[in-house]
Formats: structure tokens, C-alpha cells, sequence
């Protein structure tokens, strides 16, 4: 006799199911009850032997029972997780090493699944990419691979832009933290360049933008080969503006700023970059040819110093966004940008993004470290967040006050009472009783008679009593407490997070640990 093979799915199989997972949610089956006629025998029917009845009564509490054992064995205790609405941008606060990993290799399996183009831009200080990358292979699924480093980079932040994708490049990059305020210096600055580039026309790039902003400030131009200028091009700029603009407008300042921003910038242009990995796919040969891996992953090295990683970081977050804009319209699979580490990128950089997600179909996820400074105006871009361990209270109570609160009894007083009475009295009461009497007799004898008496009485009496009382009593009131409390959040599991949909009021506890996939009772 041979066994029948297990139709369980594989925890592979689990993984790469087409349907979107954020995690699973514990939920252990109803216990087994017993049957409610256990206490109920059942009398004798009419026409019918007593004993047949009480057969088909143990049958009715043996089938219900045994449907409740066969219930609880085989009911599921995890439940997948996601989001009931859909979304367009979900940010994510808190979490390790470990929990960030969890989540992208849970919820980057299943989208791959479904078809979902995903980019994943690592700007953290952490290796979160390597479990993803590694099932996606297994699976067959292409996957690239892009560096940015100071030793030896893969990825070539500018090439193949035209110069106007290089100038919006430059200017995004250089703008402050509130571009709004120097809107002016902004479209002056943006100005200078399309006038500058039209004389390098159709070779721009960033040597010859700083050659050329230094022929205006009559320096000269830079030595290296690709910032050289030619004869023609070295007149045009010398001639471009008069003496009038130079001496009465901020010409000079602005294109001295310009210059040195440049230099900064060029950093990245200077790295050695090798062939290969997810660095193609952003050129548009790869896709035209439609040779873009399904699964791309970038990382910024932290081999250089904080403001250049930074600047790599926007840089690096900017090209994507071009990439997958220019994709939108051609790409029939929807596209999935997550970015770990977003606490680096600029708050410009995160209102673009949070517009591309609205305006075309692409999903972001923002996974942010710390819940503060712009992290916090990323709390109310979407309906759904997610909130993994937070051990800062004061991010705890923000997490708290996003879940939010009820109103709710809670005991609010105890009252005990007890009293003892004691009683004690003593009577006593005394008498006496005095009488005398004399008679006298006359006759054929004369006699004479006294009689005295006394008597004395006394009583005495004692009573004592004891009352003893005893009250409880209890108290409740109505209050608008924290649904979630901050120590909660700060407390969580490496791989647990709640997810919150504040549109449905609905906040649930899920675990985003891939090896729940080999657990026997998933749902």
C-alpha cells in the first residue's frame, strides 16, 4: 500500500503565489467544543424503543465532536496579509536588518509572481537584498545588479542623457531643502545652462558644462578629455553676454555657484564604472530592446564620505525615476519602486515621488529608519503605512497616535469597606424589704404578740455584643485611549509590524518572516 503524495504546495511554491503578501497573520483556530446535547439526554419518544434513542443521540454528539476535532486539525493558523484598498505609495517606519530583509524577500516574491516589474534602490547602511536575489535565481527570474562606489562603480549616474534630462539632472540635485523659496535663482540658474548648452551642442556633459561656465568667469577651461572645447565653441562663449549683463546683473556669482556645484557632481562622473549588471537598463538601448531584468537592485556603497552618499543617494533615486517614467507608457507590467533607507533623499525628491505614484502607475515603497523630520510629512501620503519596531518613544507615540484611539471602559476605582461595632453593658439592681406587726389577744387570757422581719434582694447582669460589616464595590469610566500603545511598537519582534489602513480603521499585527512558508498551517 503506498502513501498518497503530500498536495501541500512547497515553501518555494508558497513564496512565489500570485497574490500580494506583506507577512502572515497569526490566528489560532476556535478550541474544540463539545457537543451542547451532552447535557441534554433525551427522553422516550412516542412509538420508539429508549434505547434506540439514546443510540442516535451518542451518534449526534459523536459526529459533532469529531467534526470539531477534524475542524481544529486542519483549520489554517497563518493568514496572509495585505492591504484590502489599493495603493499607490506605502511608507514604512521602523524595522532592522533582519526585519527589512524579511519584508523584501516576503513581499518581493509575490509580486515578482504576479508580474510586477520591481526596483529596489538600497541607500541604508545595511546588506538587504541578497535573500530576494537569491530565490528570485532560483526561480529563473532575471535579476540585475548596480553599484554605485568609490572603488569601482557599475552604474553611470549620467550617461546616455540628453542635455536637457542632464541640466533637470543637475538643478534637482543642487536645489535646497525648500526649492519654493528660490524659485528665481532656480529658473535663472536653469536658464543659464540651455543657453550654455545650445553653443556645446550636441556633445553635453558635465566636463564641458564646467568648461564653459569657467570661460565665463575668464578662467580657464578645464585640461581633462572629455571637458575639452573647440575654437568655435571657446568664441561663442567668450561673446555670450556683454559687458553690461556681466557688471549689472549677478551673472558671475550665479555661474561661479554653478561651477563649483558642478565640481561636486562631478565626483560621480569620474568613478570607474564597470559593464553590466542593472547599470544597462537604464540606457535606452536595453529598453528599447526590452532587455530590462524583472528584478533590479541598486546600492550605494558607503565608502564615501556622508554628503556624497547622500548626493549619490538623490542622484541615484532621480535616474530611476526618469527610468521608470519613461517606462510607464511602453511597459505593460506594473512597476513596483521600493527605496530602503529613504530618510537620505531630500524633501523635493519625495514630493516627486509622491506625485509619479499618483499620476501614473507606479507603486513606491518608502522604508524609512527613523520616524522624524521628513519622515513624518511621508505619514499622511497614503492611507496604508506600516509601523515595524520603533525603540524611540517619542517615534513609538507617533506610530501610536497614526493607529489611533477609542474609547473604551476601564476600571477606574476600588472601593473596600469594612467596620466592627462592639457593644459591652453591666446591670445591677438591689432591694430591701422591711415589716413589723404586734397583736394583741383579751379574754379569759391575756396575751401579747410581736413578729419583725427584713429581707434584702439583689440582682447583678452583664451583656456584651460585637457587629462586624464588610463592602466591595467597583467603578468604571468612559476613555479615549491609544488603540496601540508606543511601548508596544517598541517592543515588536525584529519581523512583526502592524499594518495600518487608516481609511478602514483596520490595523493588523503580521509577521513578515519568509520561513513562516514552511510552517504546516498556512492559509
Amino acid at each position: 500500500m503506498t502513501a498518497e503524495p503530500d498536495a501541500r504546495p512547497s515553501p518555494m511554491e508558497i513564496l512565489f503565489s500570485p497574490a500580494e503578501r506583506w507577512g502572515w497573520v497569526f490566528r489560532p483556530p476556535r478550541a474544540v467544543t463539545r457537543s451542547p446535547e451532552r447535557n441534554k439526554p433525551p427522553a422516550a419518544q412516542h412509538g420508539e424503543d429508549l434505547a434506540v434513542t439514546w443510540r442516535r443521540w451518542r451518534q449526534r454528539i459523536l459526529e459533532f465532536e469529531t467534526a470539531e476535532v477534524h475542524r481544529y486539525l486542519n483549520e489554517p493558523w497563518w493568514l496572509s496579509s495585505r492591504p484590502e484598498q489599493p495603493w499607490s505609495v506605502i511608507p514604512v517606519f521602523g524595522g532592522t536588518r533582519i526585519g527589512w530583509e524579511a519584508l523584501l524577500a516576503t513581499l518581493g516574491t509575490s509580486m515578482l509572481a504576479s508580474g510586477d516589474n520591481l526596483t529596489i534602490a538600497n541607500l541604508s547602511e545595511w546588506p538587504l537584498t541578497a535573500s530576494l536575489a537569491e530565490l528570485a535565481t532560483a526561480r529563473g527570474i532575471s535579476v540585475g545588479r548596480a553599484t554605485i562606489s568609490a572603488r569601482e562603480s557599475s552604474l553611470d549616474l549620467f550617461e546616455g542623457l540628453g542635455s536637457e534630462e542632464l541640466i533637470s539632472l543637475v538643478l534637482n540635485a543642487l536645489a535646497t531643502e525648500d526649492p519654493g523659496a528660490h524659485r528665481r535663482e532656480h529658473m535663472e540658474d536653469r536658464a543659464l545652462l540651455r543657453a550654455i548648452a545650445v553653443q556645446l551642442k550636441p556633445h553635453v556633459n558635465l566636463g564641458r558644462l564646467r568648461s564653459a561656465l569657467r570661460i565665463l568667469l575668464r578662467e580657464a577651461p578645464l585640461s581633462e578629455e572629455d571637458a575639452q572645447l573647440s575654437a568655435d565653441e571657446f568664441d561663442a562663449l567668450t561673446e555670450m553676454f556683454g559687458q553690461e549683463i556681466r557688471t549689472g546683473t549677478d551673472l558671475l556669482g550665479r555661474s561661479y555657484q554653478l561651477e563649483h556645484a558642478l565640481q561636486e557632481l562631478s565626483f560621480f562622473a569620474r568613478l570607474p564604472v564597470t559593464t553590466g549588471g542593472a547599470g544597462e537598463a537604464m540606457t535606452p538601448a536595453a529598453r528599447t530592446a526590452g532587455q530590462v531584468p524583472q528584478l533590479l537592485l541598486y546600492d550605494v556603497a558607503h565608502d564615501m564620505d556622508m554628503h556624497e552618499h547622500d548626493l549619490g543617494a538623490d542622484l541615484l533615486v532621480q535616474r530611476l525615476l526618469r527610468r521608470l517614467t519613461d517606462m510607464g507608457t511602453s511597459s505593460g507590467a506594473g512597476d513596483v519602486l521600493a527605496i530602503a533607507g529613504a530618510d537620505r533623499l531630500y524633501q523635493r525628491t519625495l514630493d516627486r515621488l509622491l506625485a509619479l505614484a499618483e499620476t501614473r502607475r507606479l507603486r513606491v515603497l518608502l522604508m524609512f529608519n527613523r520616524l522624524r523630520d521628513h519622515a513624518l510629512g511621508a505619514l499622511g501620503a497614503s492611507d496604508t503605512c506600516v509601523f515595524m519596531r520603533l525603540s524611540d518613544y517619542r517615534e513609538a507615540a507617533h506610530a501610536a497616535e497614526q493607529v489611533g484611539r477609542s474609547h473604551k471602559f476601564v476600571l477606574s476605582q476600588i472601593t473596600k469597606t469594612r467596620g466592627v461595632a462592639y457593644d459591652e453593658g453591666t446591670s445591677r439592681s438591689s432591694g430591701r424589704e422591711q415589716g413589723r406587726s404586734t397583736s394583741s389577744t383579751f379574754g379569759g387570757q391575756f396575751s401579747v404578740s410581736h413578729s419583725a422581719n427584713v429581707g434584702v434582694s439583689q440582682s447583678e447582669g452583664t451583656s456584651t455584643s460585637r457587629n462586624v460589616s464588610t463592602s466591595d464595590s467597583e467603578s468604571s469610566q468612559r476613555v479615549y485611549e491609544f488603540d496601540l500603545e508606543p511601548r508596544e511598537v517598541q517592543a515588536l519582534p525584529a519581523t512583526a509590524m502592524f499594518l495600518v489602513e487608516q481609511a478602514r480603521g483596520a490595523s493588523a499585527l503580521a509577521d513578515c518572516d519568509p520561513t513562516i512558508a514552511f510552517q504546516a498551517k498556512l492559509g
